[in-house]
């Protein structure tokens, strides 16, 4: 969900009303990061797909538990309980965000300036990968241009020249 939503956009998705999740972003301040999880529009709020997980979390341990709002007492330390969840969604979320970047980052490292231990590594793919196709042995010198010729691959894709012509 790239879009901003309204909070009423938010309370219809989540099937409750528009002053539940006022009264959710109230009663959780410390939950909601402005920029992250809302921004504010001419003194509306606006909804990230972020909120809107925080949210969807809240109205999920609302049905659980059979709470109108309040949270039901447990056992167990009961903050913990209802933190939880948002902290899982808080994390997965940011996974979500961050993931991609670092992995697409590691391709390029790897790539374009290999350590001994990564050259080695993809010596090693390759020689598996020609061993289980039953392919001939692949070279030593493939192994070495593997990297140069992803790396071109990769910023032809991306339409970066690769100062070749």
């Amino acid at each position: 969900m790239n879009d901003l939503l309204s909070t009423a956009e938010v309370a219809d998705r989540l099937g409750v009303k528009p002053g539940t999740v006022r009264s959710w972003f109230h009663r959780y301040p410390e939950l909601f990061q402005e920029g992250t999880h809302y921004v504010n529009d001419k003194g509306n709020k606006l909804w990230t797909g972020a909120g809107f997980n925080l949210f969807q979390v809240r109205a999920t341990q609302d049905v659980t538990q059979g709470a109108t709002g309040s949270v039901a007492p447990s056992v167990a330390d009961p903050i913990d309980q209802q933190l939880q969840p948002v902290a899982d969604a808080i994390a997965l979320a940011a996974i979500e965000q961050r993931l991609p970047g670092l992995v697409q980052g590691s391709i390029h490292r790897i790539l374009n300036n290999p350590t001994d231990l990564d050259s080695q590594k993809l010596a090693s793919m390759l020689d598996r990968l020609g061993q289980s196709l039953g392919l001939l042995q692949m070279s030593k010198a493939l192994a070495n241009g593997l990297s140069i010729a992803v790396a071109a691959s990769v910023k032809q894709l991306e339409g970066i020249p690769d100062g070749r012509q």
